[in-house]
């Protein structure tokens, strides 16, 4: 599978695209907050020390889950 980040230079967003019908997008709510809206239209609003948290937030669920 092959994952892709798509700028939208007008909405200043990344399109979190991994070869699938529907690709979330991540965009800027203020200085600190960013905003992830899902392929069913749903926003969740997070700051950004939390989005960062991401990454390492999923290795440990694959970690988990391989036991």
């Amino acid at each position: 599978m092959k994952n892709d980040l798509k700028h939208n230079k007008k909405r200043n967003s990344v399109m979190l695209c991994c070869g699938g019908k529907a690709c979330p997008e991540v965009y800027a709510r203020s200085k600190d907050k960013i905003q992830i809206r899902d392929d069913d239209g749903y926003i969740i609003t997070i700051t950004k020390e939390q989005a960062r948290m991401i990454p390492e937030a999923v290795a440990l669920i694959d970690e988990n889950n391989d036991n």
